[in-house]
């Protein structure tokens, strides 16, 4: 038979291992008091009165509490417990010293806490009056309908009674014990809840107008505006009690994996709608990385919080700021590249994470603004939504803008390519017509009208054809400058000539006007500058009739007079420029009315602008009609030194033939080209320089003719080659050559850049390039140059038919071709070398009377 006294043994045990888990009781321990309820206070706050223990896991009952009377701890006023998601019971007495019974409602401050019970002790009856809340336990179990755990006391007049309470996860949330007269707490409750159901309106409002704009137009970003807003207001009524207590079913639980989930998509629906409002160019692909990186972690904790809500909620909690902070350096940077409509989106995102950070402070007790704390949950989501719908409609019409320029650059583009096939069409027509002539012997065009006539419409559609490559190179920012010493007063002097010849003809007159001290010489692209100048005067001088086209250079020294600043006005008295076509001139497809009926393609200002940027400087224009028009421009040159150094001379090439006594009228020259009418046409223009020319229709045939004379280089003194070929191009060739004749100079002649194979070593190079078309000065200067440079004892002048061939070139204008002379004739003797230095002097300045004089001087007197 068992003993009455073993049924108690297992408690006993649970308190007395209760009591050697928590410790030592601690020193100075006060005893208990009563709290007494003012029967006319309206709210009375009972944490002076509070004493708290933290149990272990070790389960205990109400009933063990009074034998752990002394090991509770007092509050001493915190609204606070201790750190830690240990279970909680908090201990108090109350006592109603008046006459009547009292009720009040007890509050704990958080909605979000789990589970609450209270136990009140009956005196008379020696029971405990139990009542739970908390978000787990269903509202028809709760006593009191409210956000928070509120609950029911009753005390009988003169009485006094024991107040325990049992926290399940305190997890450190503020607990703000109150107790409060019902009439008091539904007052305060209301004024509460009345601004939170006003911002959750605002964000609710802020959900159905994403919504309705995304089944509009069918955009992701309003798409993930509308989850942002949603799963925000379902965070925030979950944070202040109100979707647990209002909205969800009476009979079932609130789960705590919804806040969980709300924040999750609150973060997802903010990574979304940056990478979708931002434009996928701009964003940063850093930026990008990191964003992807945190939506895999949210997912990560997401799910873990299936079993760990808390713990997920925290990790949640830090990523939260990690991912505001990614998305507002991206709008910052996508801002910083031009993007307008990202300044709404980065304020918003700015306005939001201050506002919170006032909240946490305030929470914290750092700051001392305990409004915030409670407002700024929704307060910071409500002020942010507007600047995001701003930044949705600013990219909107960001977007429309866009498509209504891309309608006109393609309008524009359409009548730019009509324009361009009749600016080509004409030329090929007058070449074509002239040519059928010529052919069938028409007595109205005599042999040589007809071939001036094809020459000159040749050219002409050869100038249109390298103003469209011109623009191309601008626009793929291929082009490169040369800067080169350039002295200005000579160069001043050939615009001057050059213009005012120009105007003249179409009866106007030029003016060249200077301000200020110019040096000497500057560092600059003297040829580029003269190409912007041209283009500007080439259009003023187009536009104004009768009238006048004026140059004005204002120079400033600075900086110690080490750099000077040069000012260009292009000013004319023209017909001026219409208002709406002043932002559209620098287009390179869009053209004026005025402007449809004239020649060219109208690139003259694009390609001056274009040049200018690269120089680290732009142009600008004011005009009105009838009055002319105004270009400036301004340009800050550096001032060459006193002994400026000359430029190096270029390293003698390599590529000698070994028979260099042979004279290029024994010479041969392998040409290999696929087309037959190239093929006659370099072989005729050998054979005017005397050279004999071997033809190959492809590079096989072309290899197959060297490998028979492998074992004999002397008998080629040079291979020119076409680039493109279908059976061996001209890159095969220059390896086979590389490979087995070392020596033999080879030249390309393509009608475009050279484009190296990958396969191909770097130290394969071609030793000249020749653009099609070409002249005959430039393939001689070539040809000399490399095939027949020799160390003969009567090289001390430059042979006459090179003079004569590097005068044609002045006379024309080519200042490319005679770059290349000069370059060629640098590699002959001392004295040559010196007239080769002097030309390419005055042509960096482009100084074409001089070139002229000392040509024509050394014509006359060629051993000078």
């Amino acid at each position: 038979m068992t003993s009455p006294g073993w049924h108690i043994l297992p408690r006993w045990c649970g308190l007395l291992l209760a009591i050697l888990l928590i410790g030592l009781p601690p020193q100075g321990q006060a005893e208990e008091t009563s709290f007494p309820v003012d029967p006319v206070a309206g709210h009375q706050d009972i944490s002076l009165a509070l004493s708290y223990l933290q149990t272990p896991d070790a389960p205990l009952s109400v009933d063990d509490m009074g034998a752990l009377q002394k090991r509770f701890t007092p509050l001493d006023g915190r609204l606070e417990p201790p750190k830690g998601n240990a279970p909680l019971w908090l201990r108090t007495r109350l006592s109603n010293p008046g006459t009547e019974a009292l009720t009040r409602w007890l509050s704990l401050g958080s909605p979000m806490l789990e589970h609450v019970e209270i136990y009140l002790l009956s005196p008379q009856q020696g029971s405990w009056d139990h009542q739970q809340g908390g978000t787990r336990v269903p509202r028809t179990k709760k006593p009191i309908r409210a956000p928070q755990p509120v609950f029911e006391i009753h005390l009988p007049p003169g009485e006094s009674r024991l107040l325990l309470i049992h926290i399940g996860h305190p997890d450190g949330r503020p607990l703000n014990p109150t107790l409060w007269s019902p009439e008091t707490y539904r007052q305060a409750s209301s004024e509460t809840q009345l601004p939170q159901i006003l911002m959750l309106g605002g964000l609710l409002g802020g959900t159905l107008l994403a919504l309705s704009a995304w089944a509009a137009l069918r955009q992701r970003s309003w798409a993930w505006l509308a989850l942002l807003t949603f799963t925000l207001g379902v965070l925030l009524s979950t944070h202040a009690g109100l979707l647990g207590t209002y909205a969800w079913p009476a009979l079932w639980a609130f789960p705590p994996f919804i806040p969980l989930l709300a924040l999750a998509g609150s973060l997802y629906a903010l990574a979304g709608l940056s990478l979708s409002a931002l434009p996928a160019g701009m964003f940063p692909p850093r930026g990008r990385q990191a964003l992807t990186i945190l939506q895999g972690l949210v997912t990560l904790v997401l799910l873990a919080g299936s079993w760990q809500p808390l713990l997920a909620n925290r990790v949640m909690l830090w990523l939260a700021p990690l991912l505001a902070l990614s998305c507002l350096l991206s709008c910052i940077r996508v801002l910083r590249r031009g993007f307008a409509p990202a300044r709404y989106l980065a304020l918003g995102l700015a306005t939001w994470g201050l506002l919170e950070l006032l909240r946490q402070g305030a929470a914290s007790g750092i700051l001392p603004v305990s409004g915030l704390a409670g407002l700024s949950w929704a307060l910071g989501p409500l002020l942010a939504l507007p600047l995001f719908i701003l930044s949705l409609m600013a990219r909107n019409h960001h977007l429309a803008d866009q498509l209504i320029i891309s309608h006109q650059q393609n309008e524009a583009q359409r009548d730019f390519l009509a324009r361009v096939n009749h600016e080509l069409r004409s030329p090929l027509n007058t070449i074509i017509g002239f040519a059928r002539m010529l052919k069938r012997g028409s007595a109205r065009l005599t042999t040589r009208e007809g071939a001036e006539g094809i020459e000159q419409n040749g050219l002409r559609l050869l100038t249109m054809i390298d103003e469209l490559l011109e623009e191309s190179r601008l626009r793929s920012g291929r082009l490169e400058l040369q800067p080169a010493p350039l002295s200005l007063e000579g160069w001043l002097d050939g615009l001057r000539q050059s213009w005012s010849v120009s105007t003249e003809s179409r009866g106007n007159r030029f003016r060249l006007h200077v301000e200020g001290e110019l040096p000497d010489c500057i560092l600059i692209d003297g040829h580029r500058l003269r190409q912007v100048l041209d283009n500007l005067l080439s259009n003023a001088n187009r536009h104004t009739h009768a009238g006048e086209v004026c140059l004005t250079l204002l120079a400033r020294q600075v900086t110690h007079r080490q750099r000077v600043k040069l000012e260009f006005l292009v000013r004319d008295t023209g017909e001026g420029i219409p208002p709406e076509l002043l932002p559209l001139i620098f287009e390179p497809f869009i053209r004026g009315e005025q402007q449809r009926g004239q020649g060219g393609f109208g690139l003259g200002l694009p390609i001056a602008r274009e040049l200018l940027r690269r120089m680290d400087s732009d142009i600008t224009v004011s005009s009105h009609l009838g009055e002319g028009s105004l270009f400036r421009f301004v340009l800050a040159c550096p001032i060459c030194p006193e002994e400026d150094p000359a430029p190096p001379k270029p390293a003698p090439s390599p590529r000698i033939p070994a028979a260099e006594a042979q004279l290029p009228g024994t010479a041969r020259i392998l040409v290999v080209d696929d087309q037959a009418e190239d093929r006659l046409l370099l072989l005729d223009q050998l054979a005017r320089l005397g050279i004999q020319g071997v033809a190959a229709a492809s590079g096989h045939e072309a290899m197959a003719l060297l490998a028979e004379t492998e074992g004999l280089p002397q008998d080629w003194h040079g291979v020119i080659t076409d680039q493109r070929m279908a059976h061996g191009d001209g890159w095969a060739v220059l390896r086979f050559v590389r490979d087995r004749l070392p020596a033999l100079p080879v030249i390309l002649v393509s009608a475009e850049p050279p484009r190296r194979p990958d396969s191909l070593p770097e130290q394969y190079n071609f030793d000249a390039f020749l653009a099609k078309p070409f002249d005959l000065p430039e393939l001689s200067l070539a040809l000399h140059g490399l095939c027949f440079s020799s160390p003969r004892k009567d090289t001390s002048h430059v042979p006459p038919d090179q003079l004569e061939a590097l005068l044609e070139l002045i006379e024309g204008g080519e200042v490319t071709a005679i770059e290349a002379w000069c370059e060629q004739a640098s590699l002959a003797d001392e004295a040559t070398q010196e007239f080769a230095e002097k030309i390419a002097t005055a042509c960096r300045q482009l100084d074409f009377p001089e070139m002229e004089r000392l040509t024509r001087d050394r014509l006359d007197h060629p051993h000078s």
